[in-house]
């Protein structure tokens, strides 16, 4: 029996990598039956075992191992029945046979695998020139228009993943030449489509959510995602060499700009439409000579295109600079291999002062606010509680919008809905009439005697709204 039908049921030894062992529940697909199991990932593979007397005789084998090396392509279909479908070469089978396994966790399933995957191929090729220039070969001999490639000069090669699409991911080889980027098939792929693209149509986006080795970049409009085997090594010598077109007019900033915003600061934060779209801790601002650029590492600045308008809060020990401001352009910063979000000076800037020293995370959502002492008339219905729209939360405090001016030392009762209604009392620290709204003030409040179920539910609230952040980000 081969070592792809084996009767062993744990994973082979190989190579440490940072997180434990995952298990996925799972059935293995045989048109019309599935097979209950569990797909288990270790750093040198995905491991099939079938669970039950009953489905090990049907299918006559206990386990398949699959090694990562030997895996071709990946593809995470979660639309409708959620099903993970792989390619892979495993010893004693044909080359590129297909599974399809139901997994639930599919999509989650391939980004666990891929920095795993990426690590295997770097182990396996020991010479990338010579075998990068054989899938050159190979490629020119399937694709006529890519006859020429094969004379061309290679400045740098690697091995990597290639992200098709959301969920479709392949093994294939970059290879980067004068003139042209190319993402070649992979002989054991079953992918056969090829990447060409001119240098000078090259444009940066930002790290994504696997590591800093991540390549992404747009052209012709469209968005182009790898993870390159040999890390930073591959994408440092890519941006050296693509060099980004286009001319950069110098401007004059405003007075006292540059003094109160750019160097290092303890956070920086980019809000639009009451939406938190990048959140950088530390944050770095550097002056460019058309205006301010803020480092960032966050996959959400991508969806900001030119002239989108931004909400930017520089964080410091004493509170934080806002401004009003719009995105002029995007580049990559390749001293820090940071993408560089530069935009506009800001004509006015605001200090606020911070009175919270815990984490604080925008949840615009309703709740309902009841003056217990104030110098409200002893009629107002402010006392029997009255609706109003919370801007941002943290286990300290939080800050609201009401249509009623609140003073200084107001007692409050806050009623904030969540998996279970929380109730706090709170006093106000800080008010201010909203500069959009006349009508409307923000007032910020500090917990007191806040109770250990109440802290602990606020504190399930944050890291709840944070994951829903990072899901939609990876989107």
């Amino acid at each position: 029996m081969s070592s792809a039908e084996s009767d062993g049921t744990a994973p082979q030894e190989g190579r440490k990598h940072k997180g434990s062992i995952s298990r996925y529940p799972c059935m293995l697909m045989k048109s019309p039956l599935g097979f209950k199991g569990t797909l288990t990932l270790s750093p040198s593979e995905l491991r099939y075992k079938a669970q039950g007397m009953l489905t090990r005789s049907v299918l006559k084998i206990k386990s398949v191992s699959f090694p990562l090396d030997k895996i071709g392509s990946l593809i995470a279909e979660v639309v409708s029945n959620p099903q993970l479908v792989l390619t892979c070469e495993p010893e004693g089978r044909a080359r590129g046979a297909r599974y399809t396994f139901y997994c639930r966790a599919a999509e989650t399933l391939l980004d666990e695998l891929v920095p795993l995957w990426a690590d295997a191929l770097k182990a396996q090729t020991t010479d990338v020139g010579l075998a990068a220039r054989r899938a050159v070969m190979d490629a020119a001999e399937q694709h006529e228009e890519l006859a020429g490639l094969d004379s061309e000069v290679i400045l740098t090669a690697d091995h990597t993943i290639y992200h098709v699409r959301q969920g479709h991911a392949v093994r294939s080889w970059l290879v980067l030449t004068e003139e042209s980027f190319y993402c070649l098939p992979d002989p054991i792929s079953d992918f056969t489509e090829y990447v060409s693209i001119p240098n000078n149509t090259i444009r940066p986006l930002p790290i994504d959510r696997y590591s800093r080795g991540h390549l992404q970049f747009e052209a012709g409009g469209k968005h182009m995602q790898f993870y390159p085997c040999s890390g930073d090594r591959f994408r440092n010598e890519f941006w050296q060499h693509v060099v980004n077109q286009g001319a950069i007019q110098g401007l004059e900033p405003p007075e006292g700009v540059l003094d109160a915003v750019v160097g290092d600061s303890v956070f920086a934060r980019m809000v639009s439409n009451n939406e938190l779209l990048v959140m950088e801790k530390p944050g770095k601002v550097i002056q460019q000579p058309d205006g301010l650029g803020l480092v960032v590492t966050d996959q959400a600045s991508a969806q900001l295109s030119m002239h989108h308008p931004l909400t930017i809060d520089i964080g410091g020990s004493n509170g934080l600079l806002r401004f009003d401001t719009v995105v002029r352009r995007r580049r990559e910063r390749t001293e820090s291999q940071d993408l560089m979000l530069v935009v506009e000076y800001p004509k006015d800037i605001s200090f606020h002062q911070n009175r919270r020293t815990s984490y604080r995370i925008r949840i615009m959502q309703t709740i309902k606010a009841q003056v217990l002492e104030g110098d409200l008339p002893d009629n107002h219905p402010a006392y029997k509680g009255l609706p109003c729209l919370m801007f941002d939360i943290c286990v300290d405090g939080c800050s609201f919008f009401h249509n009623e001016e609140l003073t200084m030392d107001t007692r409050l009762l806050l009623q904030i809905p969540g998996d279970d209604q929380i109730l706090v009392q709170a006093e106000v620290v800080a008010t201010s009439q909203h500069k959009d709204s006349p009508g409307k003030w923000m007032h910020g409040c500090a917990f007191r005697d806040l109770q250990p179920t109440a802290r602990s539910s606020i504190f399930q609230m944050i890291l709840k709204k944070q994951r829903q952040e990072i899901k939609r980000q990876r989107r």
